[in-house]
This record gives C-alpha cells, sequence and structure tokens, in this order.
C-alpha cells in the first residue's frame, strides 16, 4: 500500500474510533487493550479489496447495477458476511469507514438500548429489545439457529444458547 495513503488512513481511523497514537506513530490504542498497527491496517485493506472485488464482480455478473430495492439486494449476498459492509445499493464503504465500522465494533461491548413496548394480537403487554448482531453471532445464535435462553439472575439478564 502507499505509504501516504497508509498515513492518510490511520490517520482517518484513528480520529473516527477515537483512538490514541501517542505512545507509538505506528499503533493506534483503545481503551479496551485492543490496537492497530500499521502491518494490520494494510492487510485489513488488502481483505478489504478482495471483498469489493468479489463484491463487484457479483453485481455485474448478477446484474444488479440498477436494482434500487436494498432487500432484493441483501437476498443476493447470503453467503458473504453482511457485518463486513454496509448495502447502499451494494456498494461498498469506502476504506476508512469499513475500518471504524470494523474496530467500534470489536471495542463494543456496551450499549445503550431501549425497550419496546407492544401489544400482542390478545392484548397483553410485550416487550422486546434488539441486541448487535455481531453479539447475537458471537453467542452462537444465527437465522436458522435462533433458539435460546433468557435468565434474570442477580438483577442482570442473561442470553444464552440452549443447554
Amino acid at each position: 500500500m502507499n505509504k501516504d495513503l497508509l498515513r492518510k488512513y490511520f490517520k482517518e481511523i484513528k480520529e473516527k474510533t477515537n483512538g490514541d497514537n501517542t505512545s507509538n506513530s505506528e499503533i493506534i490504542d483503545y481503551r479496551n487493550g485492543t490496537c492497530l498497527t500499521t502491518e494490520m491496517l494494510e492487510e485489513e485493506f488488502e481483505k478489504y479489496q478482495k471483498l469489493a472485488q468479489e463484491i463487484e464482480e457479483y453485481i455485474e455478473k448478477n446484474d444488479l447495477d440498477d436494482v434500487i430495492n436494498e432487500d432484493e439486494v441483501k437476498k443476493h449476498f447470503k453467503n458473504i458476511d453482511e457485518d463486513l459492509f454496509e448495502y447502499s445499493q451494494a456498494v461498498l464503504k469506502d476504506f476508512d469507514e469499513y475500518m471504524a465500522i470494523e474496530i467500534n465494533k470489536r471495542n463494543e461491548k456496551i450499549r445503550k438500548a431501549n425497550m419496546i413496548f407492544s401489544k400482542n394480537g390478545n392484548g397483553f403487554d410485550t416487550i422486546k429489545i434488539t441486541i448487535p448482531v455481531g453479539w447475537a453471532k458471537e453467542l452462537g445464535f444465527s437465522k436458522e439457529d435462533r433458539e435460546g435462553i433468557i435468565i434474570l439472575e442477580d438483577n442482570k439478564i442473561i442470553i444464552k444458547k440452549e443447554f
């Protein structure tokens, strides 16, 4: 990767992810103990380029260039990890945006959430809360395997896969 481009991305990613590189200009440190080095950034850029090429080829092969309906486009990408890119008519985000999203996902273990109150078909109150897709995957849940258990223990809600 071109060194000027590497420095540009490194600086933009540091700012977008609230990283710190005062201890070493080649490493971005995060509060949770993780870091991103320039070597790691180059590796991620290569992965990004490969993914971008795969997506571009798939879009062209399946004639998705003119598809506006995001859900229609998403159907085509079931086999590609949808967390790696944001769908906007199937166009990949810029690398610095991509890395900021990925780093923030990795560093994020606390999230503010609102309870969703509604009534079911019988008129009873129900309450739902959403969790990040990455957390659900980390716990072993998927669209095909979504059954689990919740436990209220010591004023905490625990979500686990079934026994």
